[in-house]
Protein backbone atom coordinates (compact mmCIF):
# COMPACT_ATOMS: atom_id res chain seq x y z
CA UNK A 1 0.00 0.00 0.00
CA UNK A 2 1.37 3.55 -1.03
CA UNK A 3 0.19 6.61 1.28
CA UNK A 4 0.86 9.67 -0.63
CA UNK A 5 2.13 12.07 1.75
CA UNK A 6 -0.75 14.24 2.49
CA UNK A 7 1.07 17.79 2.58
CA UNK A 8 0.93 20.94 0.98
CA UNK A 9 3.86 22.85 2.23
CA UNK A 10 5.27 26.33 2.05
CA UNK A 11 8.94 25.94 1.36
CA UNK A 12 10.48 29.21 1.85
CA UNK A 13 14.24 29.02 3.06
CA UNK A 14 14.53 32.99 3.44
CA UNK A 15 17.56 34.19 2.54
CA UNK A 16 16.10 37.67 3.34
CA UNK A 17 17.33 39.47 6.86
CA UNK A 18 14.85 41.59 7.60
CA UNK A 19 13.80 43.62 11.31
CA UNK A 20 11.04 42.02 12.60
CA UNK A 21 11.06 43.50 15.87
CA UNK A 22 8.16 46.01 14.90
CA UNK A 23 5.84 43.54 14.61
CA UNK A 24 4.86 43.75 18.16
CA UNK A 25 3.19 46.99 17.02
CA UNK A 26 0.87 45.34 15.01
CA UNK A 27 -0.99 44.65 18.03
CA UNK A 28 -1.86 48.21 19.02
CA UNK A 29 -3.70 48.75 15.64
CA UNK A 30 -7.15 46.86 14.54
CA UNK A 31 -6.25 44.10 11.87
CA UNK A 32 -2.24 45.17 12.21
CA UNK A 33 -1.34 41.70 11.27
CA UNK A 34 -3.55 40.93 8.18
CA UNK A 35 -3.47 44.52 5.94
CA UNK A 36 -2.95 43.52 2.15
CA UNK A 37 -0.10 44.29 0.12
CA UNK A 38 -1.85 46.95 -2.40
CA UNK A 39 -0.67 45.25 -5.54
CA UNK A 40 -0.29 41.90 -4.41
CA UNK A 41 -3.86 41.36 -2.60
CA UNK A 42 -2.46 37.38 -1.78
CA UNK A 43 0.25 39.08 0.43
CA UNK A 44 0.23 40.64 3.81
CA UNK A 45 2.06 43.62 4.62
CA UNK A 46 4.06 42.77 8.17
CA UNK A 47 5.65 46.05 8.38
CA UNK A 48 2.48 48.36 8.41
CA UNK A 49 4.10 51.42 9.29
CA UNK A 50 7.07 51.17 6.85
CA UNK A 51 8.02 51.39 3.31
CA UNK A 52 9.64 47.91 3.27
CA UNK A 53 6.47 45.69 3.31
CA UNK A 54 8.18 43.40 5.49
CA UNK A 55 9.11 45.76 8.42
CA UNK A 56 12.18 47.86 9.58
CA UNK A 57 13.86 50.97 8.02
CA UNK A 58 11.56 53.95 6.70
CA UNK A 59 8.91 54.98 7.65
CA UNK A 60 5.23 55.07 5.52
CA UNK A 61 3.29 58.33 6.00
CA UNK A 62 0.90 56.21 8.47
CA UNK A 63 4.15 55.05 10.39
CA UNK A 64 5.10 58.68 10.83
CA UNK A 65 1.81 59.70 11.76
CA UNK A 66 1.25 56.50 14.31
CA UNK A 67 5.27 57.68 15.30
CA UNK A 68 3.34 61.32 16.32
CA UNK A 69 0.28 59.53 17.96
CA UNK A 70 2.71 58.58 20.99
CA UNK A 71 2.17 54.51 19.52
CA UNK A 72 -1.73 54.77 20.16
CA UNK A 73 -4.73 54.45 18.29
CA UNK A 74 -7.35 56.60 18.82
CA UNK A 75 -10.07 58.65 17.52
CA UNK A 76 -7.19 61.33 16.42
CA UNK A 77 -5.11 58.60 14.40
CA UNK A 78 -8.43 56.51 13.48
CA UNK A 79 -10.11 59.83 11.76
CA UNK A 80 -6.99 60.82 10.11
CA UNK A 81 -6.20 60.02 6.27
CA UNK A 82 -2.48 59.39 6.36
CA UNK A 83 -1.90 58.06 3.05
CA UNK A 84 -4.38 61.34 1.43
CA UNK A 85 -6.56 58.23 -0.68
CA UNK A 86 -10.18 59.44 0.61
CA UNK A 87 -10.13 56.83 3.55
CA UNK A 88 -9.86 57.08 7.10
CA UNK A 89 -7.55 55.59 8.61
CA UNK A 90 -9.82 53.78 10.66
CA UNK A 91 -11.99 52.63 7.40
CA UNK A 92 -9.47 50.98 6.22
CA UNK A 93 -8.21 49.18 9.14
CA UNK A 94 -11.82 48.15 9.27
CA UNK A 95 -12.14 50.33 12.54
CA UNK A 96 -14.79 52.32 10.99
CA UNK A 97 -16.48 54.33 14.26
CA UNK A 98 -13.08 54.16 16.26
CA UNK A 99 -14.20 52.14 18.50
CA UNK A 100 -12.03 49.40 18.30
CA UNK A 101 -9.77 48.86 21.52
CA UNK A 102 -6.05 46.62 21.81
CA UNK A 103 -7.29 43.06 22.29
CA UNK A 104 -10.44 43.46 20.58
CA UNK A 105 -12.00 41.72 17.65
CA UNK A 106 -12.30 44.63 14.94
CA UNK A 107 -15.80 45.52 13.32
CA UNK A 108 -14.78 44.53 10.01
CA UNK A 109 -11.74 41.99 9.10
CA UNK A 110 -11.83 41.50 5.59
CA UNK A 111 -11.62 44.05 2.79
CA UNK A 112 -9.53 45.98 4.62
CA UNK A 113 -6.83 48.66 2.67
CA UNK A 114 -3.34 49.92 3.44
CA UNK A 115 -3.31 53.14 5.89
CA UNK A 116 -0.05 53.92 4.45
CA UNK A 117 -0.07 53.98 0.83
CA UNK A 118 -2.23 56.08 -1.51
CA UNK A 119 -4.70 53.47 -3.31
CA UNK A 120 -5.45 52.39 -6.28
CA UNK A 121 -1.61 52.57 -6.09
CA UNK A 122 -1.00 53.52 -9.87
CA UNK A 123 -4.22 55.73 -10.45
CA UNK A 124 -2.46 59.61 -11.15
CA UNK A 125 -3.69 60.41 -8.01
CA UNK A 126 -1.87 57.97 -5.87
CA UNK A 127 1.42 57.96 -7.98
CA UNK A 128 1.98 61.47 -6.85
CA UNK A 129 1.44 60.29 -3.14
CA UNK A 130 3.35 56.99 -3.71
CA UNK A 131 7.04 58.31 -4.13
CA UNK A 132 9.06 54.28 -4.03
CA UNK A 133 9.00 51.12 -5.46
CA UNK A 134 6.93 48.60 -3.50
CA UNK A 135 5.33 46.36 -6.02
CA UNK A 136 8.86 44.97 -7.30
CA UNK A 137 11.59 45.66 -5.22
CA UNK A 138 12.97 42.82 -3.96
CA UNK A 139 16.29 41.48 -5.38
CA UNK A 140 18.24 38.34 -5.20
CA UNK A 141 21.36 38.24 -4.93
CA UNK A 142 23.64 34.67 -4.87
CA UNK A 143 27.41 34.77 -5.21
CA UNK A 144 27.67 31.05 -6.21
CA UNK A 145 25.41 31.97 -9.61
CA UNK A 146 28.69 34.33 -10.61
CA UNK A 147 31.40 32.23 -9.23
CA UNK A 148 32.56 30.72 -11.94
CA UNK A 149 31.55 30.49 -15.85
CA UNK A 150 29.80 27.17 -16.14
CA UNK A 151 27.08 28.04 -14.42
CA UNK A 152 24.15 27.57 -16.68
CA UNK A 153 20.10 28.12 -16.32
CA UNK A 154 16.82 26.46 -17.44
CA UNK A 155 13.14 27.90 -16.54
CA UNK A 156 10.72 25.82 -15.83
CA UNK A 157 7.44 27.24 -16.02
CA UNK A 158 3.63 26.77 -16.76
CA UNK A 159 1.84 26.99 -20.05
CA UNK A 160 -0.44 30.28 -20.16
CA UNK A 161 -3.30 28.23 -17.62
CA UNK A 162 -6.65 29.58 -16.53
CA UNK A 163 -6.93 29.64 -12.78
CA UNK A 164 -10.24 28.75 -11.35
CA UNK A 165 -12.67 31.20 -9.64
CA UNK A 166 -11.88 28.90 -5.85
CA UNK A 167 -10.32 30.34 -3.21
CA UNK A 168 -7.62 27.82 -3.09
CA UNK A 169 -5.96 25.96 -6.02
CA UNK A 170 -3.18 23.16 -6.12
CA UNK A 171 -1.87 22.64 -9.66
CA UNK A 172 0.65 20.23 -10.70
CA UNK A 173 2.95 19.44 -14.10
CA UNK A 174 5.63 17.01 -14.92
CA UNK A 175 8.73 18.71 -15.93
CA UNK A 176 11.85 17.47 -17.49
CA UNK A 177 15.29 18.60 -15.82
CA UNK A 178 18.77 18.73 -17.90
CA UNK A 179 19.86 15.06 -18.24
CA UNK A 180 22.97 15.23 -20.33
CA UNK A 181 25.25 15.20 -17.23
CA UNK A 182 25.65 15.12 -14.05
CA UNK A 183 24.46 18.83 -12.19
CA UNK A 184 23.79 20.64 -9.09
CA UNK A 185 21.13 22.86 -8.60
CA UNK A 186 23.09 25.55 -6.70
CA UNK A 187 20.31 28.54 -7.03
CA UNK A 188 16.48 29.34 -7.75
CA UNK A 189 14.54 32.28 -8.18
CA UNK A 190 10.85 32.67 -8.98
CA UNK A 191 9.12 33.69 -12.37
CA UNK A 192 5.81 35.19 -11.36
CA UNK A 193 3.53 36.34 -13.44
CA UNK A 194 0.07 36.80 -11.66
CA UNK A 195 0.59 38.27 -8.36
CA UNK A 196 -2.80 38.54 -7.92
CA UNK A 197 -3.18 34.76 -7.37
CA UNK A 198 0.32 33.25 -6.78
CA UNK A 199 0.82 31.76 -3.22
CA UNK A 200 3.31 29.49 -3.65
CA UNK A 201 5.32 27.35 -5.76
CA UNK A 202 6.87 23.62 -4.80
CA UNK A 203 9.31 21.85 -6.79
CA UNK A 204 9.65 18.19 -5.78
CA UNK A 205 12.42 16.05 -7.35
CA UNK A 206 10.91 12.24 -8.79
CA UNK A 207 13.06 9.36 -8.18
CA UNK A 208 13.84 6.92 -10.58
CA UNK A 209 11.40 4.34 -9.23
CA UNK A 210 8.98 6.93 -9.24
CA UNK A 211 8.96 6.80 -12.68
CA UNK A 212 6.98 3.10 -13.42
CA UNK A 213 5.02 4.15 -17.03
CA UNK A 214 1.17 3.73 -17.87
CA UNK A 215 -1.56 6.29 -17.09
CA UNK A 216 -0.07 7.25 -13.32
CA UNK A 217 3.04 8.05 -14.12
CA UNK A 218 4.06 11.80 -13.48
CA UNK A 219 4.74 12.42 -16.49
CA UNK A 220 1.88 11.00 -17.99
CA UNK A 221 -0.59 12.42 -15.78
CA UNK A 222 0.95 15.89 -15.33
CA UNK A 223 1.79 16.33 -18.37
CA UNK A 224 0.23 19.92 -18.59
CA UNK A 225 -1.40 21.49 -15.35
CA UNK A 226 -3.87 19.42 -13.87
CA UNK A 227 -5.66 19.73 -10.39
CA UNK A 228 -3.35 17.66 -8.52
CA UNK A 229 -4.78 18.66 -4.96
CA UNK A 230 -2.71 16.89 -2.04
CA UNK A 231 -0.76 14.28 -4.58
CA UNK A 232 2.52 15.63 -6.25
CA UNK A 233 3.32 12.25 -7.22
CA UNK A 234 6.76 12.34 -5.93
CA UNK A 235 8.07 14.12 -2.46
CA UNK A 236 11.61 14.85 -2.28
CA UNK A 237 11.33 18.51 -2.00
CA UNK A 238 14.00 20.51 -4.25
CA UNK A 239 13.29 24.12 -4.30
CA UNK A 240 10.54 26.25 -4.46
CA UNK A 241 9.19 29.74 -3.76
CA UNK A 242 7.31 31.81 -1.14
CA UNK A 243 6.11 35.23 -0.18
CA UNK A 244 9.12 37.12 1.02
CA UNK A 245 11.87 34.91 -0.93
CA UNK A 246 13.19 36.61 -3.93
CA UNK A 247 15.09 33.27 -4.55
CA UNK A 248 17.13 30.70 -3.09
CA UNK A 249 21.01 30.17 -2.79
CA UNK A 250 22.10 26.87 -1.59
CA UNK A 251 25.27 25.81 0.31
CA UNK A 252 28.56 25.13 -1.18
CA UNK A 253 28.90 21.85 0.93
CA UNK A 254 25.94 20.71 -0.52
CA UNK A 255 23.37 21.05 -3.55
CA UNK A 256 20.42 19.24 -5.23
CA UNK A 257 21.79 15.95 -7.79
CA UNK A 258 19.91 16.28 -11.03
CA UNK A 259 20.64 14.85 -14.31
CA UNK A 260 22.38 11.35 -14.98
CA UNK A 261 22.11 10.01 -11.29
CA UNK A 262 20.20 12.75 -10.05
CA UNK A 263 16.52 13.86 -10.97
CA UNK A 264 15.38 13.36 -14.19
CA UNK A 265 11.88 14.87 -14.26
CA UNK A 266 10.12 17.05 -11.27
CA UNK A 267 6.72 17.78 -10.44
CA UNK A 268 6.22 21.67 -10.39
CA UNK A 269 2.83 22.73 -7.53
CA UNK A 270 1.61 25.91 -8.08
CA UNK A 271 -0.48 26.87 -5.15
CA UNK A 272 -3.07 30.06 -6.30
CA UNK A 273 -5.36 31.91 -4.01
CA UNK A 274 -8.23 33.30 -5.37
CA UNK A 275 -10.44 34.78 -2.55
CA UNK A 276 -12.17 37.09 -4.72
CA UNK A 277 -13.10 34.09 -7.01
CA UNK A 278 -12.34 35.41 -10.24
CA UNK A 279 -12.73 33.75 -13.31
CA UNK A 280 -10.60 36.10 -15.91
CA UNK A 281 -7.75 34.93 -14.11
CA UNK A 282 -4.27 33.09 -15.52
CA UNK A 283 -0.71 32.05 -14.90
CA UNK A 284 2.09 31.58 -16.32
CA UNK A 285 4.47 31.23 -13.26
CA UNK A 286 7.51 29.19 -12.68
CA UNK A 287 11.28 29.38 -11.63
CA UNK A 288 14.30 29.69 -12.94
CA UNK A 289 17.00 27.11 -11.82
CA UNK A 290 20.82 27.60 -11.95
CA UNK A 291 23.26 24.40 -11.44
CA UNK A 292 26.31 23.51 -12.88
CA UNK A 293 28.44 20.65 -12.92
CA UNK A 294 31.03 21.86 -10.81
CA UNK A 295 29.52 19.44 -8.17
CA UNK A 296 29.59 20.41 -4.03
CA UNK A 297 31.00 17.86 -2.03
CA UNK A 298 27.82 16.13 -1.02
CA UNK A 299 24.49 15.34 -2.57
CA UNK A 300 21.52 17.62 -0.33
CA UNK A 301 18.10 16.44 0.78
CA UNK A 302 15.07 18.04 2.88
CA UNK A 303 12.61 16.63 5.04
CA UNK A 304 10.27 18.37 7.34
CA UNK A 305 8.67 17.41 11.22
CA UNK A 306 4.99 18.73 11.88
CA UNK A 307 1.89 18.54 13.53
CA UNK A 308 -0.90 16.66 11.65
CA UNK A 309 -3.71 18.05 14.03
CA UNK A 310 -3.98 21.36 14.89
CA UNK A 311 -7.00 22.84 17.36
CA UNK A 312 -6.87 26.34 17.96
CA UNK A 313 -9.66 27.83 19.92
CA UNK A 314 -10.81 31.63 18.99
CA UNK A 315 -9.98 34.62 21.23
CA UNK A 316 -6.35 33.51 22.77
CA UNK A 317 -3.42 35.33 23.00
CA UNK A 318 -0.95 32.64 23.24
CA UNK A 319 -1.83 28.62 22.41
CA UNK A 320 0.84 26.10 21.77
CA UNK A 321 1.18 23.01 19.61
CA UNK A 322 4.10 20.86 19.24
CA UNK A 323 5.93 18.08 17.07
CA UNK A 324 8.49 15.47 17.53
CA UNK A 325 10.63 12.87 15.32
CA UNK A 326 11.51 10.76 18.61
CA UNK A 327 14.83 8.99 18.94
CA UNK A 328 13.17 5.56 17.77
CA UNK A 329 11.89 6.88 14.55
CA UNK A 330 15.33 8.63 13.53
CA UNK A 331 17.36 5.38 14.42
CA UNK A 332 14.88 3.79 11.64
CA UNK A 333 15.11 6.24 8.99
CA UNK A 334 18.65 7.49 9.41
CA UNK A 335 20.87 5.01 8.61
CA UNK A 336 24.10 6.82 9.23
CA UNK A 337 24.83 10.61 10.43
CA UNK A 338 23.48 13.44 8.96
CA UNK A 339 24.11 17.21 8.70
CA UNK A 340 21.58 19.81 9.59
CA UNK A 341 22.90 23.14 6.96
CA UNK A 342 20.12 25.09 7.71
CA UNK A 343 15.81 25.30 8.96
CA UNK A 344 12.85 27.13 9.12
CA UNK A 345 9.75 27.56 11.08
CA UNK A 346 6.56 27.64 8.99
CA UNK A 347 3.09 28.79 10.38
CA UNK A 348 0.36 31.09 8.89
CA UNK A 349 -0.57 34.35 9.85
CA UNK A 350 -1.97 33.69 13.50
CA UNK A 351 1.46 31.90 14.01
CA UNK A 352 3.51 34.41 16.65
CA UNK A 353 6.38 32.69 17.65
CA UNK A 354 8.42 29.26 18.09
CA UNK A 355 11.41 27.61 18.20
CA UNK A 356 13.12 24.02 17.42
CA UNK A 357 15.17 22.18 19.73
CA UNK A 358 17.79 19.52 19.01
CA UNK A 359 17.66 16.59 21.72
CA UNK A 360 20.22 13.46 22.60
CA UNK A 361 19.84 10.77 25.27
CA UNK A 362 16.83 12.88 26.37
CA UNK A 363 18.74 16.22 26.85
CA UNK A 364 18.43 19.61 25.11
CA UNK A 365 21.38 19.36 23.03
CA UNK A 366 21.07 22.64 21.07
CA UNK A 367 18.57 25.23 19.96
CA UNK A 368 18.48 24.52 16.18
CA UNK A 369 16.04 28.11 15.97
CA UNK A 370 14.35 30.15 17.93
CA UNK A 371 11.29 32.95 16.09
CA UNK A 372 10.51 35.32 19.04
CA UNK A 373 8.22 36.88 16.78
CA UNK A 374 7.13 34.89 13.58
CA UNK A 375 6.04 36.29 10.07
CA UNK A 376 4.43 33.80 7.47
CA UNK A 377 5.77 36.40 4.62
CA UNK A 378 9.22 36.86 5.99
CA UNK A 379 10.25 33.26 7.30
CA UNK A 380 14.03 33.32 9.04
CA UNK A 381 16.12 30.53 7.44
CA UNK A 382 18.44 29.14 10.44
CA UNK A 383 21.81 28.76 8.88
CA UNK A 384 24.38 26.72 10.48
CA UNK A 385 27.97 26.81 9.98
CA UNK A 386 29.92 24.72 10.04
CA UNK A 387 26.53 22.67 10.43
CA UNK A 388 25.03 20.28 12.84
CA UNK A 389 25.24 16.75 13.71
CA UNK A 390 22.56 15.10 13.41
CA UNK A 391 22.75 11.43 14.38
CA UNK A 392 20.46 8.28 14.60
CA UNK A 393 18.27 8.22 17.23
CA UNK A 394 18.32 12.00 18.32
CA UNK A 395 15.08 13.85 18.40
CA UNK A 396 13.63 16.95 16.86
CA UNK A 397 11.28 19.19 18.96
CA UNK A 398 9.21 21.63 17.15
CA UNK A 399 6.86 24.24 18.89
CA UNK A 400 4.96 26.58 17.79
CA UNK A 401 2.34 29.60 19.74
CA UNK A 402 -0.37 31.36 17.64
CA UNK A 403 -2.47 34.11 18.39
CA UNK A 404 -5.88 33.76 17.92
CA UNK A 405 -7.76 36.68 18.51
CA UNK A 406 -7.98 37.72 15.58
CA UNK A 407 -10.48 34.89 15.15
CA UNK A 408 -14.15 33.80 16.21
CA UNK A 409 -13.94 30.59 15.38
CA UNK A 410 -12.00 27.43 15.88
CA UNK A 411 -8.93 27.20 13.25
CA UNK A 412 -7.89 23.67 12.35
CA UNK A 413 -4.95 22.03 10.51
CA UNK A 414 -5.58 22.94 6.91
CA UNK A 415 -3.82 23.92 3.14
CA UNK A 416 -5.65 27.52 3.27
CA UNK A 417 -4.10 30.75 4.45
CA UNK A 418 -7.00 30.82 6.81
CA UNK A 419 -6.61 27.64 8.44
CA UNK A 420 -2.90 26.46 10.21
CA UNK A 421 0.32 24.79 9.77
CA UNK A 422 3.27 24.00 12.66
CA UNK A 423 6.27 22.66 10.47
CA UNK A 424 10.10 22.58 10.65
CA UNK A 425 11.88 22.20 7.43
CA UNK A 426 14.97 21.34 7.40
CA UNK A 427 18.16 21.12 4.98
CA UNK A 428 20.61 18.17 5.27
CA UNK A 429 23.55 16.37 3.64
CA UNK A 430 24.29 13.83 2.39
CA UNK A 431 21.14 12.85 0.88
CA UNK A 432 18.80 9.88 2.50
CA UNK A 433 16.22 9.31 -0.39
CA UNK A 434 13.44 8.13 1.72
CA UNK A 435 13.92 10.46 4.59
CA UNK A 436 11.11 13.32 3.49
CA UNK A 437 8.23 12.77 6.72
CA UNK A 438 7.64 12.54 9.95
CA UNK A 439 4.99 13.67 10.88
CA UNK A 440 2.46 14.00 14.39
CA UNK A 441 -1.04 13.25 14.85
CA UNK A 442 -1.58 14.59 18.15
CA UNK A 443 0.70 12.17 20.20
CA UNK A 444 0.84 9.77 17.48
CA UNK A 445 4.16 9.37 15.40
CA UNK A 446 4.27 8.54 12.00
CA UNK A 447 7.41 7.39 10.78
CA UNK A 448 7.87 6.41 7.01
CA UNK A 449 10.38 3.38 6.85
CA UNK A 450 10.66 1.87 3.25
CA UNK A 451 13.92 2.00 3.35
CA UNK A 452 16.76 -0.93 2.99
CA UNK A 453 16.82 -0.81 6.52
CA UNK A 454 12.99 -1.10 6.80
CA UNK A 455 12.60 -4.68 6.76
CA UNK A 456 9.55 -4.41 4.98
CA UNK A 457 7.91 -2.96 8.07
CA UNK A 458 6.25 0.03 6.34
CA UNK A 459 4.14 2.91 7.66
CA UNK A 460 5.26 2.78 11.64
CA UNK A 461 2.22 4.61 13.55
CA UNK A 462 2.63 5.20 17.07
CA UNK A 463 5.31 1.84 17.10
CA UNK A 464 2.29 0.38 14.94
CA UNK A 465 3.84 -1.48 11.72
CA UNK A 466 1.32 -1.34 9.35
CA UNK A 467 2.40 -3.24 6.04
CA UNK A 468 0.46 -3.77 3.45
CA UNK A 469 -0.42 -7.19 4.56
CA UNK A 470 -1.82 -5.60 7.97
CA UNK A 471 -4.01 -3.37 6.11
CA UNK A 472 -5.23 -5.90 3.32
CA UNK A 473 -6.23 -8.36 6.84
CA UNK A 474 -8.12 -5.10 8.23
CA UNK A 475 -9.94 -4.42 5.23
CA UNK A 476 -11.23 -7.71 4.50
CA UNK A 477 -12.22 -8.40 7.55
CA UNK A 478 -14.12 -5.52 7.73
CA UNK A 479 -15.65 -6.06 3.86
CA UNK A 480 -16.77 -9.39 4.99
CA UNK A 481 -18.19 -7.92 8.39
CA UNK A 482 -19.96 -4.36 7.43
CA UNK A 483 -22.30 -2.38 5.14
CA UNK A 484 -19.87 -1.17 2.41
CA UNK A 485 -22.68 1.80 2.04
CA UNK A 486 -22.05 2.72 5.46
CA UNK A 487 -26.47 3.48 6.19
CA UNK A 488 -26.62 0.07 8.07
CA UNK A 489 -25.84 -1.22 11.02
CA UNK A 490 -25.30 -4.87 11.03
CA UNK A 491 -24.85 -6.96 13.71
CA UNK A 492 -21.85 -9.02 13.22
CA UNK A 493 -20.06 -5.60 12.09
CA UNK A 494 -20.84 -4.42 15.66
CA UNK A 495 -19.11 -7.19 16.93
CA UNK A 496 -16.22 -7.27 15.03
CA UNK A 497 -15.73 -3.22 15.49
CA UNK A 498 -15.83 -3.78 19.43
CA UNK A 499 -13.24 -6.82 19.41
CA UNK A 500 -11.20 -4.35 17.14
CA UNK A 501 -11.48 -1.48 19.61
CA UNK A 502 -10.00 -3.46 22.11
CA UNK A 503 -7.54 -5.91 21.17
CA UNK A 504 -5.68 -4.47 17.90
CA UNK A 505 -3.48 -2.35 18.80
CA UNK A 506 -3.11 -0.62 15.87
CA UNK A 507 -6.43 -0.40 14.11
CA UNK A 508 -8.33 -0.43 17.37
CA UNK A 509 -6.13 2.79 18.67
CA UNK A 510 -8.64 6.21 17.64
CA UNK A 511 -5.75 8.25 16.54
CA UNK A 512 -4.12 6.19 14.71
CA UNK A 513 -7.21 5.02 13.25
CA UNK A 514 -8.08 8.74 12.59
CA UNK A 515 -4.36 9.14 11.29
CA UNK A 516 -4.52 6.67 9.03
CA UNK A 517 -7.68 7.93 7.19
CA UNK A 518 -5.82 11.77 6.74
CA UNK A 519 -3.43 9.99 4.68
CA UNK A 520 -5.90 8.60 3.05
CA UNK A 521 -7.83 11.13 2.09
CA UNK A 522 -9.73 11.47 -1.69
CA UNK A 523 -8.65 7.50 -2.32
CA UNK A 524 -12.27 6.42 -2.87
CA UNK A 525 -11.88 2.74 -2.06
CA UNK A 526 -10.48 3.22 1.73
CA UNK A 527 -13.09 6.36 2.11
CA UNK A 528 -15.48 2.75 1.58
CA UNK A 529 -13.64 0.88 4.39
CA UNK A 530 -13.39 3.76 6.74
CA UNK A 531 -17.13 4.61 6.49
CA UNK A 532 -17.86 0.48 6.77
CA UNK A 533 -16.11 0.07 10.14
CA UNK A 534 -17.88 3.62 11.62
CA UNK A 535 -21.28 2.35 10.28
CA UNK A 536 -22.21 0.74 13.86
CA UNK A 537 -20.59 3.86 15.58
CA UNK A 538 -23.85 5.30 17.03
CA UNK A 539 -25.44 1.98 18.22
CA UNK A 540 -22.17 1.41 20.17
CA UNK A 541 -22.38 4.60 21.73
CA UNK A 542 -26.01 4.15 22.46
CA UNK A 543 -25.56 0.69 24.18
CA UNK A 544 -22.74 2.32 26.60
CA UNK A 545 -24.69 5.09 27.30
CA UNK A 546 -27.93 1.95 28.27
CA UNK A 547 -25.02 0.16 30.21
CA UNK A 548 -24.09 2.99 32.48
CA UNK A 549 -27.95 3.73 32.84
CA UNK A 550 -28.44 0.23 34.44
CA UNK A 551 -25.27 0.06 36.30
CA UNK A 552 -26.57 3.07 38.00
CA UNK A 553 -29.74 1.39 38.72
CA UNK A 554 -28.73 -1.54 40.46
Amino acid sequence: MNFQFKLRLIFTFSILNVTVGFKFFQDKIPNGNNVPHPCKPNYVWQGVGHKNAMGGGNRNAFGLAFDANGKVWNSRLCNADSDNDGKTNGVELGDPNCVWTEGAVPEITSGLSHPGVCEPWDSERCLAHNQWEFCDSEVFSCPAMDATDDVRKVSVRFPPTRVPPTETNYYCMAVELPGDGDYHIIASSPKIDNAYVMHHILMYGCKDEDLKGGESDVRTKFATPTLCEVDTGCTNLITGWGPGLPGQCFSERAAFRIGKHGYKYAVMQMHWNNPELLSHYTDSSGLTLFYTPNLRPNDAGSFVVGQRYLDIKPGLESHTETAMASSSCTRKMLPYPIHILNNVLHMHYLGKSGYIDLRRNGNKLKTLGRDDVFSHDSPVQHVHDPPIEFLPGDEVFVSCTFDSRSRSETTYYGYDTSAEMCYGFFQYYPVISNLTNILNYKDVELCFNWGPRGGGEGLIVGGCSLTKAVIQSFSMKVMAKCSMTGNVCQPECKEMVKETRLNDECMGNEDVFGLVKVLSEGEPRFENIWRAFESCDDEIKMDDVLTRLILSLI
